[in-house]
Formats: C-alpha cells, sequence, structure tokens
C-alpha cells in the first residue's frame, strides 16, 4: 500500500497478504503477510516506492507482485491507482484512514506523517462475505435480505452494502459486506474472525459465512499461504459438516411444529390441540408428525418428530427420528429465534416458517429447506424435463453469455451447452444425457431465472 501527495513525499504502509482466493478473486485478505522473510518485505516496500515513485505518484494507490515460493523469485503485476477492498486492513494495522487522506492529498494537502512514523501495530485479517454457494463451485445466490445483524466485539470491523429488506439482484458483484478483525498476534486474529463470522446473521440469501469460517480454522491457515490454499484444504471441495447438516435439518422440522402450535394457539380445536395422537396401544400419548423437508441440494429428508413424553408437551422435549438414528432435543422458540439443545450441544438459531419453505441462520450458516408433503410431491408430477434429468436447467439467475447448440443437434452427455454469467461469475451448463436437442428456449443476451429449463434433449433409446 503506497500514499503520496503533491508536495513530493511517498510512503508505504506495509503489505497485504492475499493468496486465498476462488476463481482468481481474493477470499481472505490479512496484514503484515505472514509467512514473509524481512529482507524480501523490505524489499518489496522498496520495488513498490520505486514504481509509484517513477510517475510521481500522488494517490492511495497499492502495487501488486506474486512471489514464486519454489524458486524464491518475485514479480510484478500490476499497480492499482485506486483503493482496494481489502484496504481496511491496512487502516486497522495503521490507524491511518485511507479514505481520508486519499481525499485530502487530492485537495492539494501535504503529508503531515514521515516513514518511520508509520506503525505496524498487531494483525488485521478480512473476510469477504458473498452471495455464493461454497458447496456448489461457488454458484450465486440472489434473493431478499429478511434478517440482518452484525457481529460486534473488541477489534471488531464491518464494512456493508446491505441491510434488512436488500434485494440482491444477479446483476452486481456478489460481495455484501467485509467482516474485518484485528487482534494483538495472528492466531487470536483468526479465532475472533472465525467467531464473528459465526454470529454474523444474514438471511434470506446463500452466503459464503460457514465456508470462511472453515478456512480460517483450518491448520492449512498456520502454514505459509498460497493461490492454491483452497484445493489443499478442500481437495474435494467444501462441504458442510454432516453433523451440522442433520442437527440443522432437525432445528428446521422442529421449528415447523412450533410455528404450527404458534399460529393456532387459542384458535384450534381440542382435536388440533393434541396433537397427532392414536388410541390404541399407546392412548393418551402424543403420535409422531411426518416432516419432509427438501434441502438447497435437492436432498429429501423424511422426520419423525413427536413429543418425548406427554408430560413435556409445554417444556419442549421432542424426540426426533431420522437419519438412521434418534435423537432428543429440547427446543424452545421465542419470536424468531429457537434454542435446540442436542446432547452436550446448543445451538441457537433464527428461523423464518413460511408457507412454503423454512430458513434458518446460526454459526455462520444460512439454509433454506422447502416444505414438502406427499400431496406436494404428487401434484409436482415428474412430466418436466428438468424431473426427468432430460433438461438442462439455469443453476442460477443471469445471462445467457454463449450457447453452443441448436433444435436438432446430437449432444453428447457432459457437453457443455450454454454459458451463463451471474456476478462476476461464468457458470457452464451440460447436457445432463446424449440424445437430440428437441428446443432451445434461450437466445444469447437473455436474463434468465434460477430453474428454468433452457434446453430440451431427447435421449437416445437403449437397443433391444
Amino acid at each position: 500500500q503506497v500514499l503520496g501527495d503533491r508536495h513530493g513525499h511517498l510512503l508505504h504502509l506495509f503489505e497485504r497478504e492475499c493468496s486465498i482466493q476462488r476463481n482468481n478473486q481474493k477470499v481472505i485478505e490479512e496484514a503484515p503477510a505472514p509467512h514473509l522473510d524481512a529482507g524480501r518485505r523490505s524489499a518489496l516496500h522498496a520495488h513498490a516506492l520505486a514504481v509509484a515513485g517513477a510517475v510521481g505518484y500522488d494517490s492511495a494507490g497499492t502495487v501488486e507482485f506474486i512471489h514464486d515460493s519454489e524458486s524464491g523469485e518475485t514479480f510484478f503485476l500490476e499497480m492499482n491507482t485506486r483503493l482496494q477492498v481489502e484496504h481496511p486492513v491496512t487502516e486497522m494495522m495503521t490507524g491511518i484512514d485511507l479514505v481520508e487522506w486519499q481525499l485530502r492529498v487530492a485537495a492539494g494537502e501535504s503529508l503531515p506523517f514521515a516513514q518511520a512514523d508509520i506503525r505496524c501495530e498487531g494483525c488485521a485479517i478480512e473476510a469477504r462475505v458473498c452471495a455464493e454457494n461454497p458447496a456448489e463451485n461457488f454458484r450465486p445466490e440472489t434473493g431478499t435480505v429478511l434478517l440482518y445483524r452484525e457481529p460486534v466485539g473488541p477489534g471488531v470491523r464491518v464494512d456493508s452494502g446491505v441491510a434488512a429488506a436488500s434485494v440482491i439482484a444477479p446483476y452486481y458483484d456478489s460481495l455484501l459486506a467485509k467482516v474485518v478483525v484485528h487482534a494483538d498476534d495472528r492466531a487470536t486474529c483468526a479465532r475472533s474472525l472465525a467467531m464473528a463470522l459465526d454470529d454474523f446473521v444474514l438471511m434470506g440469501v446463500g452466503t459464503n459465512l460457514a465456508f470462511l469460517a472453515d478456512i480460517v480454522r483450518r491448520p492449512e491457515f498456520t502454514q505459509p499461504l498460497s493461490t492454491r490454499f483452497l484445493e489443499r484444504a478442500f481437495p474435494d471441495g467444501w462441504r458442510m459438516s454432516l453433523h451440522d447438516d442433520e442437527i440443522e435439518t432437525i432445528a428446521a422440522a422442529v421449528s415447523q411444529i412450533l410455528a404450527l402450535e404458534s399460529a393456532t394457539a387459542g384458535t384450534a380445536s381440542p382435536w388440533q390441540s393434541l396433537g397427532a395422537w392414536r388410541v390404541l396401544h399407546n392412548a393418551g400419548q402424543p403420535g409422531a408428525t411426518a416432516v419432509q423437508l427438501e434441502d438447497e441440494a435437492g436432498v429429501v429428508r423424511r422426520l419423525s418428530v413427536s413429543y418425548a413424553r406427554s408430560a413435556s408437551r409445554a417444556r419442549g422435549h421432542f424426540r426426533v427420528d431420522g437419519f438412521g438414528a434418534k435423537a432428543t432435543a429440547l427446543a424452545r422458540m421465542q419470536a424468531n429465534e429457537l434454542v435446540l439443545e442436542i446432547g452436550d450441544s446448543t445451538r441457537r438459531y433464527h428461523v423464518a416458517v413460511e408457507a412454503d419453505r423454512i430458513m434458518l441462520a446460526g454459526g455462520g450458516r444460512h439454509r433454506t429447506w422447502k416444505r414438502l408433503s406427499r400431496w406436494t410431491q404428487a401434484l409436482a408430477g415428474a412430466g418436466s424435463a428438468a424431473q426427468k434429468g432430460t433438461g438442462v436447467v439455469a443453476s442460477m439467475p443471469g445471462a445467457v453469455t454463449a450457447v453452443h447448440t441448436t433444435a436438432g443437434a446430437r449432444v453428447k452427455a457432459g457437453e457443455v451447452l450454454i454459458l451463463l454469467e451471474a456476478m462476476k461469475m461464468i457458470q457452464s451448463l451440460t447436457a445432463p444425457i446424449g440424445g437430440t436437442v428437441l428446443s432451445v428456449r434461450c437466445r444469447v443476451g437473455d436474463t434468465v431465472k434460477g430453474g428454468d429449463i433452457l434446453i430440451e434433449i431427447e435421449t437416445e433409446e437403449e437397443p433391444a
């Protein structure tokens, strides 16, 4: 980071490490760079000043380099003659407001401090919170922010461009907010950042909050960083913890039962207020309610929810059968907050139960399930190309940038047929089967919605 004025003063404000990237875009940034030796660090500062000085630079700017850890060589990439997304880590580490001084030197003021006056204090790390699904190759997410609550605490800073009721459309960059933490040392900073990401509540649109928290908790984060960090830390791609998936699905199922009871309280008939129950050998004991939920990946979970004991109904003791096992949970719902206790684990979630879906946010994660019944599944039918697996379906809302086939063409399974762009991301849509293209329902430049069928394919008949 460099800063100059029109009076011949040119200074550096140390360096930032930005190697952790996905799709060539930065994910985590920090200052100072944790794994540089003193000699190389000083050389980088000198090189940056030389580049800026050669053009008489008089503003805030960034000189970027890439370091080859195998050869030990460092190469100049480019100079960004502006502030960058990650400038807050430099501000928190040095205590200098870069936005203020960029404006003041542009107005002709002279920098009042010298290089020796600038101190590098502690460590600062920034995480970019984006509307995307990291478990689905960082597919962009859209929607409306229903609930928004920023984390707070010592050394925590949040720069955000959204709030409750903000509409996240596919036409802009997916960046929603930046969470920055400053601490005395890197280990403390990473722990505090992970906790801040866990405490960030952003409901209504999918985000990468849990993915970011996983990054700074990984053992690889303590080792020398590289642009291959994600493929080394998550060689099979990032996935949510199975244990967390189970607990969150149980939370969603219990929330559905509690929301139904809350909605009918005081108005239900005695038969409704008794809940599901049977007369035979379980006479007088509440029966089980079947709950079917479909997650973001289209996986349907079938759970059976009942009160653990008839006397515990008011206290919220539930028995949940699912995932091949039984779990006993204590659940309490106040307003839109659910407290769920399973074994030694206590989780707090913000919950929204709507007619067709359940949304849950907590621990840095946002989940959405469709509420299903055998009737809705039957009505959905099995006749569409998407359900039969014979159609190319838009994986996200976006703009069609390329169509590589026409009606009547023969295609192979896995062949790229359409390119779709949204939020600076390109998705390649491939043929799910081999066969003949029946119809192409889009053209280059069209804006489509997630779930739209863009191409229909007629599968080849198996030989007799």
